[in-house]
């Protein structure tokens, strides 16, 4: 069995060297991590320059959304965005066999317009979304136990 590593033995083989070096300049921690919190929030700031030069501008950046939340914005099925994903403009993320799929908002919305333009020019009904059937005075019951309802 080996003998317990020391404090500072500890602390060299796990990576912390304030653990190592209590007592070497212990100020000079703090100075040391206030300048390196200082670099990291002006890195930040450098690579969110664009993205917030856009906003100012009342743009918006692009906005990826899954099949169900595109067919809830086009007003047509899942299925249909699934059926045209590569005319949409589809973005499979991962490499697996069933990737998950993300569309560009903007893109996929010009897209459907020439879907549908396309499919009005061949004489076809524009996709639409099947509207679901509520149940009324129009719809007959079941008899319950032979007793019509």
């Amino acid at each position: 069995m080996s003998p317990p590593l020391r404090r500072a033995d500890q602390a060299r083989r796990f990576g912390d060297l304030r653990l190592a070096m209590p007592d070497v300049m212990p100020e000079s921690n703090s100075i040391l991590e206030d300048r390196l919190a200082q670099a990291l929030a002006v890195r930040v700031l450098q690579l969110l320059e664009p993205v917030l030069e856009e906003l100012a501008k009342g743009r918006t950046a692009d906005i990826l959304v899954d099949a169900a939340t595109l067919g809830h914005e086009l007003g047509v099925s899942r299925q249909f965005v699934y059926d045209h994903a590569e005319e949409l403009g589809v973005l499979r993320l991962g490499s697996g066999r069933r990737p998950r799929l993300r569309f560009d908002l903007e893109t996929a919305k010009r897209a459907c317009e020439r879907i549908a333009d396309r499919d009005s020019a061949k004489g076809r009904p524009p996709a639409h979304r099947p509207t679901a059937r509520r149940g009324g005075a129009a719809t007959g019951l079941l008899p319950v136990r032979g007793r019509p309802v």
